[in-house]
């Protein structure tokens, strides 16, 4: 099925995103295990969207006291928490992620591959922390996956991200691009440390391509962008 522009009518009110992604990002993890052999490699999802803290400890003064592990007696609390140094505004960024870990290893993180949310793409600062998120993957020998199919803010994370580890001109996209799908393998050959790339623009009305997974620790997997998203379309009525 053609890729479809989410953020925009009629497909913006005929399944808001955050409910399409869930169906997308389920059908990717779905056709991740199918493929995995002997059930070594798990996909699992996870998605937080805005800041998962909690609240000011004054909304739980009314619950009563905790009980401990063995159900006898309570814990006790300090009544006054140590003065802070100073209190500043946070970011909490959007978090649409499928993990792949090793099932043999210890369930070893092995793969990632972040769905993008218009959230991530908003201001310079949460381009930022989501960047460098790929950059610590990255750094840990994990190739990430992005997905980015947000048409209504036109910032490109992948070249944020080239800029960021100072990758050579030629690795960004040669021509502005809104949505595309990117994949990288951190690998060393004769002793240099390199990131294989792969880097597919995507277009409104066209089918997704197929992108490597890197899978860290065995061969990459194919991942078929299109099938899971034509999954995800029929299972959202679109």
């Amino acid at each position: 099925m053609p890729l479809l522009d989410h953020f925009h009518e009629p497909a913006l009110s005929e399944a808001p995103w955050e409910s399409f992604t869930t169906m997308w990002v389920s059908s990717i993890v779905g056709a991740l295990n199918r493929q995995s052999p002997q059930g070594r490699f798990r996909a699992f999802a996870q998605i937080h969207l805005g800041p998962q803290v909690e609240a000011d400890i004054a909304e739980f003064e009314e619950l009563p006291p905790p009980s401990d592990c063995s159900g006898h007696g309570t814990v006790a609390l300090a009544t006054d928490a140590p003065p802070s140094l100073m209190s500043v505004a946070a970011l909490f960024p959007d978090d649409i992620e499928i993990r792949i870990q090793d099932m043999r290893a210890n369930c070893r993180l092995v793969a990632v591959i972040e769905l993008v949310s218009p959230g991530n793409k908003k201001e310079s600062a949460e381009r930022r922390l989501f960047v460098a998120k790929c950059a610590a993957y990255l750094q840990q020998g994990i190739g990430p996956v992005i997905v980015d199919a947000v048409t209504s803010r036109r910032a490109n994370l992948h070249d944020e991200l080239a800029d960021y580890l100072q990758m050579p001109a030629e690795t960004r996209f040669p021509e502005a691009t809104a949505v595309y799908a990117t994949a990288y393998r951190p690998t060393v050959r004769e002793k240099q440390k390199l990131i294989d790339l792969w880097r597919e623009p995507l277009t409104l009305g066209e089918m997704l391509p197929m992108i490597a997974l890197p899978v860290r620790g065995s061969s990459p997997v194919l991942l078929d962008l299109e099938s899971s998203y034509q999954e995800a379309r029929e299972r959202s009525g679109l």
